[in-house]
């Protein structure tokens, strides 16, 4: 809000020093426009892309109390801290991440009676995988590089950033729609594109490259997708840059 405070100071001295109910119009479009600029930025990342993301990087830019309402575990902590300087707007959701057996290397979803509840009270589970079948241990996330951890981590937070302008009822229908291969393959082809887009491109390429080489995959559609399927559920490195580049 430090943007909105120095907006208003100036605009209370720009409006003591010239006012007349002449100009008392252009005051008025001169706040809106002082308000609407303010938000805007304050929705904006902390920081810009890098295509490096590493800890020391994290260190220099976070603050203990720019966020709120976050429970994590201290194994992945500054990784999570690395993606929330992207997602200003997730600053005080409440967010759970755990550590879990579980076969899907990392998941995020709302508590069950979150989707009844407006946004602001909302609650979000993200689950990490400490353990999952042989073929897919090299994807769990404490085998990844650190760049590769912050971009799926990303991956999971922009899942949540669009639950968060979604209503109950959204909820339900994802639910049945997961049955639909082209819908889910839409879905997270979304998602990934959400993720580029708040700034952590880089680090979902480097997560996209990892998959691949490590499973000797062209594709990759998730623990349960065919592996031979050759279309596109998560981005490929090439569709990664493309939308880098774009």
């Amino acid at each position: 809000m430090a943007g909105l405070s120095v907006s208003v100071i100036l605009f209370l001295a720009i409006f003591d020093e010239f006012y007349t109910p002449f100009n008392m119009k252009i005051f008025v479009v001169y706040a809106i426009l002082v308000v609407f600029i303010s938000i805007t930025a304050s929705a904006q990342p902390l920081v810009s892309p890098q295509k490096e993301i590493t800890l020391d990087y994290i260190q220099q830019h976070y603050s203990d109390t720019s966020y709120t309402n976050k429970t994590m575990d201290s194994t992945f902590l500054w990784q999570i801290r690395g993606v929330m300087l992207y997602y200003p707007k997730l600053a005080h959701t409440h967010i759970k991440f755990r550590l879990k057996d579980t076969p899907i290397p990392l998941t995020a979803r709302p508590r069950v009676w979150a989707i009844f509840q407006r946004p602001k009270h909302r609650q979000y589970l993200i689950t990490i995988s400490t353990k999952t079948s042989p073929r897919f241990e090299p994807l769990l996330l404490k085998n990844l590089s650190f760049n590769a951890q912050v971009g799926v981590i990303g991956h999971e937070m922009s899942h949540i950033a669009d639950f968060q302008q979604r209503r109950g009822l959204y909820f339900i229908k994802l639910a049945f729609m997961h049955i639909s291969k082209k819908y889910m393959d839409n879905f997270e082809n979304k998602t990934d594109r959400r993720c580029i887009q708040h700034g952590l491109g880089y680090q979902l390429l480097s997560w996209s490259k990892e998959v691949r080489e490590k499973l000797k995959i062209a594709q990759w559609r998730g623990i349960k997708g065919d592996e031979k399927d050759t279309r596109e559920r998560y981005m490929s490195p090439e569709s990664i840059m493309k939308w880098i580049n774009y």
